[in-house]
């Protein structure tokens, strides 16, 4: 978590946001409370707060052990702290939001996500990724859905400044390519939930060969996270008709936007040399292109 902001009001929630799916179901309820209805918790004690939930005080008090709080009441203290700077609501989508209403919403929320992500990303954990994909010899991207997207954008990039890259969202393939990887490569998984199997499998076949793992998540306690050496979690809120990764795309794009460009700029010499020989090789097939629809 982002050193600067580890102790604030605004992180606590965003960690009992990301942790609560690893959780006990009691433990969860707690965590979800407070991640939900922050602004009431900051008001009532622990009693109020126990008869509510029907979880015992002992329960509270070791979620907020796990939230980095002493116990209930510096919990509380954070959160009416973070209740007094006034921090702007997130608005969920209406049936009767207008156009323009919608517009302002998709903005906020990508917005939101990416601040959100800025304040509980480990910036030790980035740097530690700068440094395994900076001395890479390979570098596989792999993810499944809306999270393959991203890995075939990344690779994208990497690929053109001269860096071995791969990308695959095929299961078999995955698997695949990951057992080829050896000691001296990086694999990056992609997987908002942190669930997917296949992502996992060929994550856990990549480790045992001794290449590093690298995950990208918005769960900083999931399945992903125990099958990576470095993890990297985002913090995106899911809505049921944009789907569960509709902001974490765009944070996920951030966050691989920053690893290519803190690359990039270790070796910016080499890199440009790269990307006017790959920008080059590629330029006749696209005149082409263009002059075929010139003629129509």
């Amino acid at each position: 978590m982002n050193q600067d902001d580890n102790s604030s009001g605004k992180s606590l929630v965003l960690l009992a946001k990301s942790i609560s799916p690893s959780l006990g179901t009691k433990e969860q309820m707690v965590t979800e409370f407070i991640a939900e209805n922050w602004r009431e918790v900051s008001n009532t004690n622990i009693k109020e707060l126990s008869k509510r939930l029907k979880v015992s005080e002992a329960t509270i008090i070791k979620v907020c052990k796990r939230l980095n709080c002493d116990g209930f009441y510096m919990l509380k203290q954070k959160l009416h702290d973070y209740l007094l700077k006034n921090e702007q609501v997130i608005e969920d989508f209406n049936i009767n939001d207008t156009p323009e209403e919608i517009l302002k919403k998709v903005f906020n929320q990508a917005i939101a996500a990416l601040q959100n992500t800025l304040t509980i990303l480990d910036l030790k954990s980035f740097n530690q990724a700068v440094l395994a994909v900076n001395n890479a010899r390979k570098i596989l991207f792999i993810g499944l859905g809306g999270s393959g997207s991203i890995a075939a954008d990344a690779c994208h990039k990497f690929l053109k400044v001269g860096m071995m890259a791969n990308y695959y969202t095929d299961t078999n393939l995955q698997l695949m390519a990951a057992s080829l990887l050896t000691e001296g490569d990086v694999v990056i998984g992609i997987s908002h939930s942190g669930q997917s199997k296949s992502v996992i499998n060929a994550m856990k076949l990549t480790q045992k060969n001794g290449a590093k793992t690298v995950c990208i998540t918005n769960y900083i306690r999931s399945p992903i996270t125990d099958v990576s050496d470095i993890s990297l979690v985002s913090s995106a809120l899911n809505s049921p008709l944009t789907g569960e990764n509709a902001s974490a795309r765009i944070v996920s794009l951030s966050i691989l936007d920053a690893l290519y460009m803190a690359v990039v700029l270790r070796h910016f010499d080499d890199s440009m040399t790269n990307l006017e020989k790959t920008r080059k090789s590629v330029i006749s097939s696209r005149y082409k292109i263009r002059r075929k629809y010139e003629k129509k």
